[in-house]
C-alpha cells in the first residue's frame, strides 16, 4: 500500500478517491540473446528496462448519486493526461516519481446498489520502465586541479543510475576538452563520453546522463562517445581534463631505432576518427647519437597521393636536450584535423651525421592498422612506403592541460524498477 498517490498533481488518497492497493513493484526486462552453436542454452548480448504497468484500485465515494456522476466524469478527465507524473510514497519509503499515461479504467464492478459508490481499477503505462526520486542524491561534490580517478559507490535506488555531472572552471588553464567515464574491471563495459571545446574562466559544463543532454554555459554542444551509467555497488569514475588520447600507435613488438640526420627524414601515416579543431599534443619514442647540431623538427602534414605532401598542419620541436623515450610535444597551438583522412607525422633535422643524428622508433609487424612508415633519402622530394612496420607515436587532443581549477559535483536522481 502507498501513503500517498497523486496523479498529474491531483491526490488520489483522500475521502473522494479510497484506494485499496497500488501495485508498482513488478518490472520486466527484455533480453536480446543468442542460441549457443553446439551445446545447449544461450548467451545473453543485451538486456533492457521494458514498460512497467501500475494498476490501482479503489473506490469512489459521493455524497449522492449525482454526485458520484460528477466525481465519475471528474475522475476520467484527470487520467486522461498523457505523459504526467504519478508520484507514489510507498509506506515506510521515500517518494517515486513515474511518468505515465492512464492506458485502462475499469468499472466494472459497479452493480445496482452502488449509488454513492463506485469500485475502480486504473491501469498506468510506464513507458521507461522506472521511478525516480525528485531529489538528487550527490556522489562527489570537490574541486580539482587534476584529473580525477576513484571509485564511487552507489547504493539509492534498486537498478542502474543515470549521473549528471557538473563543472564550474574557476581556472580554464588551456584546458580544451574533458573525458567522463565509468568502467567494470573486468571490462563487462566501459562507457565513456568526450566533449571538446576551448574553455574559459566559469565557463559551466553540465553532463546529463539522464537526458543525454551536454550543455556548455546552458546551451547544448556536440560530444563523442555514450552517456556513462553507473551500476549499484562500486563504479570506477574518471574525469580527464584536455591531453585525451585520440589516436593510439604505441604498439608492441620487436623494434629498430631508425637514424634522422641531415637528408634523412621518416614518416608515419595515420587517421583519426574525429574532426576536431583541438589536436595539440604527440608522443614519440625517440634517442640519439652522440649531439645532433640542430633541433629535431616534427610536422604534420597531409597526403599528396600516398606520401607526405611538405605542407605543415602543426609543428613540434625536439631540441637535442630534450630526448627521450618516450617525449611528449606540445604545438604552439590547437590544430584542426579531419575524420577519415590521411595525414602524415614527418621526422626531420638539419645536419648531423651518422654519429650526430637522432633516432626514432620502428616497431616490425604493420600492428597500426591505419598508416605506415615511410623513408626519405632526399630531404623529402621523394618517399619510399614500408607496409610491414610502424613508428610508435600517441596523438592527444582537447587541449594543452596547464594549471586549472574546476568545482566539480556528481549526483543523479536514484531510480527504482
Amino acid at each position: 500500500m502507498a501513503e500517498s498517490i497523486k496523479f498529474d498533481n491531483t491526490e488520489l488518497i483522500n475521502s473522494t478517491y479510497v484506494v485499496r492497493y497500488a501495485r508498482a513493484d513488478s518490472f520486466n526486462r527484455e533480453i536480446d540473446s543468442i542460441p549457443k552453436a553446439k551445446d545447449d542454452g544461450e548467451i545473453i548480448v543485451n538486456t533492457h528496462l521494458a514498460s512497467k504497468i501500475i494498476t490501482i484500485s479503489g473506490v469512489l465515494v459521493g455524497s449522492s448519486a449525482a454526485d458520484l456522476q460528477g466525481k465519475i466524469d471528474t475522475l476520467k478527465k484527470l487520467l486522461a493526461g498523457k505523459e504526467k507524473n504519478l508520484d507514489i510514497t510507498p509506506n515506510g519509503g521515500t517518494l517515486r516519481r513515474y511518468v505515465a499515461t492512464c492506458r485502462a479504467v475499469s468499472m466494472e464492478e459497479r452493480d445496482f446498489f452502488h449509488i454513492s459508490h463506485c469500485p475502480y481499477v486504473a491501469e498506468f503505462l510506464v513507458s521507461d520502465g522506472i521511478g525516480k526520486k525528485t531529489s538528487l542524491t550527490e556522489l562527489y561534490n570537490n574541486t580539482l586541479s587534476g584529473d580525477y580517478s576513484a571509485t564511487l559507490s552507489v547504493a539509492d535506488g534498486s537498478t542502474d543510475q543515470k549521473p549528471i555531472f557538473n563543472l564550474v572552471f574557476t581556472t580554464a588553464g588551456g584546458i580544451a576538452g574533458v573525458k567522463v567515464r565509468n568502467f567494470d574491471s573486468p571490462l563487462t563495459f566501459d562507457d565513456y563520453l568526450i566533449v571538446t571545446s576551448a574553455f574559459v574562466n566559469i565557463d559551466t559544463l553540465e553532463i546529463d546522463c539522464e537526458n543525454k543532454t551536454v550543455k556548455k554555459n546552458g546551451v547544448e554542444v556536440p560530444y563523442y562517445g555514450t552517456f556513462p551509467r553507473f551500476v549499484q555497488g562500486d563504479n570506477s569514475v574518471r574525469i580527464n581534463f584536455g591531453s585525451l588520447l585520440a589516436e593510439d600507435g604505441i604498439i608492441s613488438g620487436s623494434y629498430t631505432e631508425r637514424f634522422i640526420y641531415d637528408i634523412y627524414q621518416r614518416a608515419q601515416s595515420f587517421m583519426v576518427r574525429h574532426t576536431d579543431a583541438t589536436y595539440r599534443k604527440l608522443q614519440v619514442y625517440l634517442t640519439k647519437d652522440g649531439t645532433p647540431p640542430n633541433a629535431l623538427t616534427i610536422t604534420i602534414e597531409g597526403d599528396n597521393n600516398g606520401e607526405p605532401d611538405g605542407t605543415p598542419i602543426a609543428t613540434f620541436t625536439c631540441p637535442a636536450a630534450s630526448v627521450d623515450s618516450p617525449v611528449v610535444l606540445t604545438a604552439a597551438a590547437n590544430f584542426t584535423l579531419n575524420a577519415n583522412t590521411r595525414y602524415w607525422i614527418v621526422f626531420k633535422t638539419t645536419a648531423g651525421d651518422g654519429s650526430n643524428q637522432y633516432m626514432v622508433r620502428e616497431v616490425s609487424g604493420n600492428l597500426y592498422a591505419k598508416g605506415n612508415y615511410a623513408t626519405s633519402d632526399d630531404s623529402g622530394a621523394t618517399w619510399t612506403n614500408n607496409y610491414s612496420s610502424d613508428l610508435a607515436f600517441a596523438l592527444y587532443f582537447g587541449g594543452s592541460q596547464a594549471a586549472f581549477s574546476v568545482a566539480t559535483v556528481i549526483n543523479y536522481y536514484p531510480r527504482f524498477l
